[in-house]
């Protein structure tokens, strides 16, 4: 389950939620944007899709059902305008995400390194954008919102996104991208303890004095 929501946090009605591949397994978002979907494959691996009028088409990244699966922020949609000022091209699709704090999902980490790898085309990255709070996209890292982008990916893919930063471990995702649409894919990660210091003690070793010898 989950909420669905506009790039604004406002909370998205109607929008028909369904099992990519079996559309009749499928909800429809209530007044407060949240959906729970029954019926999925257990202990196989599955993507979500989102569509309301107005808004292009949203999935979510695979997942493997063992249990009651709750995204940890809201899912966003997005328009063909955000498309279009994200420079993507017809057919094209986009991936876009937040960077989190597994422990306390509302914190958004910044300075987070994102990194795109295609299937479809092996040994091939993805160009990663990040935004700021401005909706300007740029910059060499995440922002302190946490967000990314990655662009123009290809329909059919399937790509797997990793993310790093120094003392921070985070898990890989994959997703299944699609043309002119978009999918959310959030990048959970956690802090990594520091490595004790330690402060070395000097050894020192008697030096024998005129000609004595020790023994």
């Amino acid at each position: 389950g989950g909420v669905v929501q506009t790039k604004q946090g406002n909370t998205l009605s109607g929008v028909n939620v369904e099992l990519v591949g079996n559309p009749l397994v499928h909800v429809v978002s209530d007044g407060s944007g949240s959906f729970s979907l029954s019926g999925l494959p257990y202990k196989n691996q599955y993507a979500i899709r989102m569509t309301l009028n107005g808004y292009v088409p949203t999935y979510t990244r695979n997942f493997y059902f063992t249990g009651n699966n709750t995204s940890p922020i809201p899912y966003v949609m997005y328009t063909a305008a955000d498309l279009a000022s994200w420079s993507i091209l017809a057919g094209k699709g986009a991936i876009a995400g937040r960077a989190v704090d597994n422990s306390n999902t509302t914190v958004n980490i910044g300075g987070v390194v994102v990194t795109a790898r295609s299937a479809l085309h092996p040994g091939t990255y993805y160009t990663v954008t990040y935004v700021n709070d401005s909706g300007n996209l740029g910059g060499t890292a995440t922002f302190t919102n946490g967000r990314y982008i990655v662009l123009n990916v290809d329909d059919g893919d399937a790509v797997t996104l990793t993310a790093t930063k120094e003392w921070w471990g985070f898990l890989s995702r994959t997703c299944n991208t699609h043309g002119d649409s978009v999918s959310n894919v959030v990048m959970l990660g956690e802090t990594v303890p520091a490595l004790p210091s330690y402060t070395a003690t000097p050894i020192y070793h008697p030096v024998p004095q005129n000609g004595a010898a020790f023994g």
